[in-house]
């Protein structure tokens, strides 16, 4: 029997290893380059030269001896120091289509010198028998770019050059580059991070399928099909699938009533899955319905006498109602621009939502369907998608009640209600509520995680951590946190087994299960994507932590490390919840109190931790909004701790009163900085009235790093104000004076002039909206600029340091400025200039 068990093992082995060494082989596969011919430099002729004044297209055709392109040599003269300006390289096949193109700039050429040039990615140019390589130079000074030619031919593959579209007897010092597919290694051309990713996530299912095939061979007496049937009878169970199912019922009927009313087809599949969902639902409640008439009686009693769940839910969204916005800055934006894009041009397939539901490469599949059916019902003007996250807080508000009231401790109403209200009007839980971001919903997933833990609903928590994931990559960490920690605790709890079955123990345990089904999940994901990071091109370079680098300045690092610690223990009263865990820690262990875990302990400390820790370790962003997550997290924690520690604490008067009075400075804290540690702890900027502070470690990107409640959006009324107070019109455009203000306040939007105020329109009509066009003045002056519209509005503002006079005398040779205007609101001021063309602009500012 034994000799039978190890024939088995040692074939699943050696099969495993074959199939390791295809996938190394497979994955490694690339375009090798090699030159056919190469031109020496003795045979070049200095005397035939073809000067690339301003205008000259020089094109050469030559004969494609391969399938790929990687590069070719050049050899110029006239170059190298002095020589300012642009040399274009384009690859294009015989009737001149554009295939690739790179740029070079002129004085980094060594003149007399073969040079070489290397296209961004290789060409497939298989199917074209000719190619033509069209040079020209731009942006150039008094000495042009120039290219030295062959006599003859030079190169075998050499047919014909041309010079403004007339033949010339002599072809270009030109050697190509071909590529031919063989195996190349991990470190050759075109390969990247994102293929050392997909190897390793190709080895690990290969290594995981083995093991569990051997696993499952040796443990198949121990696996029972009627156990799994059980387990999904069970009408827990089934309330959970129908939940799910309920999910994606909602999805599509949202989606067949936005696309109805406007001509598009819905497929008969739809209506079948609503009618199948609608059936289900009502023959599960035909089959318990004597069990829950009473439960059901006995359940709504109680919501509707519950008056703390009642305030805070009331509470919740009374505050954030008057915070819905209409417009948006920054990557919120690009991603309600997304979502929008998405439900106008949605298609029943799975193609399309992996295409499309990514937004920007982030893994936010679930983010992007939940929110879809937010702006299904009601488009266009972000109301539908701020409605469905304010319906999320709601939820998951009563479920942090819930549990305050008797899974993590046992509270009264009141007091439970106090603790929900105070972690509802954290300023940035509260002030971020209408920013469209993805990390505004990983705390409330992940508190739905918690609540489908207390009340033991084993689908739901599956389903909640795949949320998570499928959020931002983020989720990835918050999730890994939750598994890791309860690993942790059952490896421990199976080391008390007998030897014989620890390893059975511990793999079929829900969370290890889980951990082994989420990485091979994430493998998949990896390998479909052709990486583990494709945001932001991160698969195409090295993985970097914000240790990298930092090391070398002590001093950087320690800044980073504050900056850090206070987004997540400072900002915004967070010193509050930070103390209040201090002190309760401090109080237990002088007391000598002995430590009791509270239910639900090890998912809580887990996710938090993780976050907390990787936060510190493998983010090198600063953005408020990425830590939205920490800031819920810390409250839940400083409540649980402080009624564990001092349970009558909120009992009397005082505690209400204390309470009451940190709501109120929360609340306001939201709209202006008035706590006095916040504003130590980050650099201030005036607005003209009052301060904003700004989340960047070292000042001088106005960005999104102002957004850290919701103060910043006093800006967008300035902006409309401007806009109206200007008469702004197709024919004017915005003039940003400095290049440090990166405030993206008119990415996809227009301006309405008969609202008078910006829209979200990425296509405007033109008429009734209007494209609002910008430029940098740094563009205008170096001649960057086609065309000058008729209308300029430079505008000013106080956080920003200029000198006035000066930046309008470097628009003066184009532009005569107006008379100085300002506009104010709740929040600050901003000065402006109306600017009129003159007539007598210099010609670099038309593009001549």
């Amino acid at each position: 029997m034994k000799s039978k068990k190890f024939f088995f093992v040692a074939i699943i082995f050696i099969a495993a290893l074959i199939c390791s060494a295809l996938c190394v082989y497979h994955y490694g596969m690339g375009v090798y380059p090699y030159y056919e011919e190469r031109f020496k430099e003795s045979d070049v002729k200095d005397e035939v030269i073809y000067w690339l004044e301003d205008g000259t297209i020089v094109e050469q055709l030559y004969r494609a001896e391969a399938d790929y392109m990687v590069g070719l040599d050049l050899y110029l003269a006239g170059t190298g120091k002095g020589a300012e300006g642009t040399l274009y390289i384009q690859l294009c096949d015989a009737e001149g289509n554009l295939l690739s193109q790179k740029r070079e700039q002129l004085e980094e050429i060594e003149p007399g010198k073969c040079y070489s040039i290397r296209f961004l990615e290789v060409v497939d140019v298989s199917g074209h028998e000719n190619l033509i390589i069209r040079l020209f130079v731009g942006e150039n000074n008094k000495a042009p770019g120039m290219i030295a030619a062959l006599g003859d031919t030079g190169v075998q593959d050499n047919i014909s050059c041309s010079v403004n579209g007339e033949r010339v007897p002599d072809n270009l010092a030109i050697s190509y580059l071909y590529g031919k597919w063989q195996y190349v290694g991990y470190r050759g051309q075109g390969k990247t991070v994102g293929d050392l990713e997909v190897l390793a996530a190709s080895l690990f299912l290969i290594m995981t399928a083995a093991f569990f095939l051997v696993f499952f061979t040796f443990n198949r007496n121990r696996f029972q099909l009627g156990n799994v049937l059980i387990f999904f009878k069970k009408r827990e169970n089934l309330k959970q699938i129908l939940a799910v199912l309920w999910f994606f019922g909602i999805f599509l009927a949202a989606s067949a009533v936005y696309k109805i009313p406007r001509g598009q087809h819905v497929p008969a599949g739809v209506y079948l899955y609503i009618a199948f969902v609608l059936g289900a639902t009502g023959g599960f409640a035909y089959q318990n319905r004597k069990k829950e008439e009473g439960r059901i009686k006995r359940r709504d009693l109680t919501i509707l006498h519950d008056k703390g769940l009642v305030l805070v839910v009331l509470l919740s969204t009374l505050v954030r109602i008057p915070l819905f916005l209409h417009i948006q800055a920054g990557d919120g934006t690009l991603y309600y621009g997304a979502i929008q894009n998405i439900c106008k041009d949605f298609e029943y397939s799975l193609g399309y939502i992996w295409t499309n539901f990514r937004l920007y490469s982030h893994y936010a599949i679930a983010y992007t369907f939940i929110n879809c059916i937010g702006e299904f019902l009601i488009p266009d003007r972000m109301t539908g998608v701020l409605i469905l996250t304010l319906i999320l807080m709601d939820a998951a508000l009563v479920c942090i009640y819930k549990m305050f009231r008797g899974y993590w401790v046992n509270l009264s109403q009141k007091q439970a209600a106090i603790g929900t209200m105070l972690v509802s009007l954290c300023p940035l839980f509260l002030g971020l509520f209408s920013n469209v971001s993805l990390d505004i919903l990983l705390p409330v997933f992940t508190i739905f995680l918690l609540y489908a833990e207390y009340k033991e609903q084993t689908i739901m928590k599956a389903v909640w951590m795949l949320t998570i994931v499928l959020t931002k990559e983020t989720g990835i960490v918050i999730v890994g946190g939750y598994l890791f920690a309860h690993i942790c605790v059952h490896f421990w709890e199976t080391l008390k087994r007998e030897k014989k079955d620890r390893l059975y123990c511990f793999l079929s345990d829900f969370h290890v299960a889980c951990s082994i089904g989420g990485v091979i999940l994430l493998c998949l994901f990896t390998i479909k994507q052709n990486g583990l990071f494709t945001w932001m091109g991160m698969s195409g370079k090295s993985g970097r932590s914000v240790l990298d680098g930092m090391a070398e300045k002590v001093s950087v690092f320690l800044t980073f490390f504050w900056r850090k610690f206070s987004l997540i223990f400072v900002i915004h009263f967070g010193w509050i919840p930070t103390c209040i865990i201090i002190i309760c820690l401090l109080y237990r262990l002088i007391k000598k109190i002995k430590w009791t875990a509270f239910r639900g302990q090890t998912s809580f400390l887990g996710t938090l931790g993780a976050f907390v820790l990787a936060n510190f370790i493998l983010s090198n962003y600063v953005l408020a909004r990425y830590h939205i997550f920490s800031a819920v997290m810390l409250w839940v924690l400083a409540f649980i701790l402080l009624f564990k520690t001092f349970k009558n604490c909120l009992s009397n008067l005082g505690g209400v009163a204390i309470s009451g009075t940190v709501m109120i400075l929360m609340i306001v804290q939201t709209f202006f900085f008035i706590d006095p540690l916040t504003n130590m702890a980050f650099e201030q900027f005036d607005t003209g009235k009052g301060k904003m502070i700004s989340t960047e470690m070292e000042g001088g990107n106005f960005s999104e790093t102002f957004i850290t409640n919701f103060r910043h959006t006093y800006l967008y009324g300035l902006f409309d104000a401007m806009l109206a107070d200007s008469n702004f019109d197709a024919d004017a455009f915005i003039i940003i004076a400095a290049a440090e203000d990166r405030m993206t306040f008119y990415d996809l939007t227009g301006y309405d002039k008969e609202e008078k105020r910006r829209v979200f329109c990425s296509l405007p009509d033109g008429e009734k909206v209007v494209p609002i066009n910008r430029a940098y003045l740094k563009d205008i002056v170096d001649g960057s600029m086609e065309e000058l519209p008729e209308r300029g509005i430079i505008y000013f503002m106080p956080y920003i340091d200029y000198d006035e006079q000066e930046i309008l005398k470097m628009a003066e040779p184009f532009y005569e400025a107006g008379e100085r205007r300002e506009v104010s609101n709740w929040g600050g001021t901003m000065a402006y200039y109306i600017m009129k063309r003159k007539s007598n602009t210099p010609p670099q500012a038309a593009g001549h």
